[in-house]
């Protein structure tokens, strides 16, 4: 998905969204939940890293709950 189209879905400016790509801003809960749905993961997992490789994970482990 490009940040043009993110942009389309959420309102959210393309350089704001490479700028939370790239670990130089700091969304708000809110917008967190908005990216989040533009790319149809639950925002819980846009925020929660994977344990092993530091990176936001699709599904907890189940001894994670």
């Amino acid at each position: 998905m490009t940040q043009q189209q993110i942009y389309e879905q959420t309102g959210i400016a393309p350089g704001y969204v490479s700028h939370v790509e790239n670990a130089r801003a700091n969304p708000t809960l809110a917008m967190i939940e908005k990216l989040a749905q533009a790319v149809g993961l639950e925002a819980w997992a846009m925020i929660r890293p994977d344990t092993e490789s530091g990176i936001a994970c699709e599904k907890p482990a189940r001894d994670d709950l």
